[in-house]
């Protein structure tokens, strides 16, 4: 009887102490997410209020750049280019939550198939440009091959050269379509630091040159 009373006041303790270590994990990680969000709203971030109530309000403007795009015929092609969890998808959700999908379209190409592998680089994101009165984002695009592609090996140096010799001449022809390309379109952070990646933007659009380990992708961008 004494040895039953001992192993359930002996496990009482444990659950209690695993109780007190889980409260204690979670005060720590709210503390945690307390210092960010001052952290951020003292390098001239928002507050959770401050973000909704700016986002409403640009949610109104996106709204009216729609309509102005219908009327005009204008098109539009937006360039979201940065590593995973670089904050694009909440971005684009962000823009795309009150505005007509007929006029936003959001393009996310998956890997390329074996016979768009024969292609060149660009083609298979063509089809998907804009016409009249349309704003295409582009999640990640033809820069692929300038940035990831290049940095991770999934393509040879060779191949790096011949795509950034030849996409200044497409975008070229793309704009001169009528199309316009956003030099603001490209964004990216780290969230673990904090603190923005760097982007270089070129003439004829915008080439991603993220930090630390991308840096290397650096050399590569057509001056």
């Amino acid at each position: 009887m004494k040895a039953d009373f001992g192993r359930t006041e002996s496990m009482t303790r444990a659950k209690k102490t695993k109780k007190a270590a889980k409260a204690a994990k979670s005060v720590n990680g709210k503390k945690a997410r307390a210092r960010r969000k001052d952290a951020a709203i003292a390098n001239g971030g928002l507050s959770n209020k401050e973000y909704s109530k700016t986002l409403k309000r640009l949610h109104v403007e996106l709204v009216r750049l729609q309509e102005w795009v219908k009327h005009t015929g204008l098109k539009v092609c937006i360039i979201f280019e940065g590593r995973d969890g670089a904050g694009k998808g909440g971005t684009i959700k962000a823009i795309t939550d009150r505005v007509s999908p007929r006029v936003f379209r959001v393009v996310a190409l998956p890997s390329p198939t074996e016979r768009e592998k024969t292609q060149m680089y660009v083609q298979r994101y063509l089809p998907h440009l804009p016409a009249a009165g349309e704003i295409v984002i582009f999640d990640r695009s033809w820069y692929n091959r300038a940035g990831v592609e290049r940095v991770m090996g999934f393509c040879t140096e060779e191949q790096a050269k011949v795509f950034l010799k030849a996409v200044p001449l497409v975008e070229r022809a793309i704009i001169d379509s009528g199309a316009h390309i956003p030099e603001s379109s490209s964004i990216g952070f780290d969230r673990e630091a904090d603190r923005a990646a760097g982007y270089t933007v070129t003439e004829s659009g915008i080439v991603v040159v993220p930090s630390q380990e991308y840096n290397v992708a650096k050399a590569f961008v057509p001056a």
